[in-house]
């Protein structure tokens, strides 16, 4: 993806000013873990982790609705996904 991997430092997430979705899998390169530490770094961030996926995950309805509480300047949606449905 990179030739180099992206290394922000703490202060330099905290002055990320424009609306902020972190994706991961819950079984992505990213950690869970590093995810959470972005999300509570960066202000007013949402973090979405989603089940049973790798990296690349972009669930559709999460980021529509990220975008448009982004346009509009609301922030109020949970943005966490559904459970997965269990085929019998």
């Amino acid at each position: 993806m990179w030739l180099v991997e992206p290394s922000f430092t703490r202060e330099e997430l905290q002055r990320i000013k424009a609306p902020t979705l972190i994706i991961v899998g819950d079984r992505d390169v990213v950690t869970p873990e590093h995810a959470v530490e972005m999300f509570r770094t960066i202000p007013d961030a949402q973090l979405c982790i989603v089940p049973h996926t790798g990296h690349g995950a972009r669930p559709k309805g999460t980021i529509r609705t990220f975008l448009q509480e982004a346009a509009t300047g609301t922030a109020t949606a949970d943005l966490s996904l559904p459970p997965p449905t269990l085929s019998p």
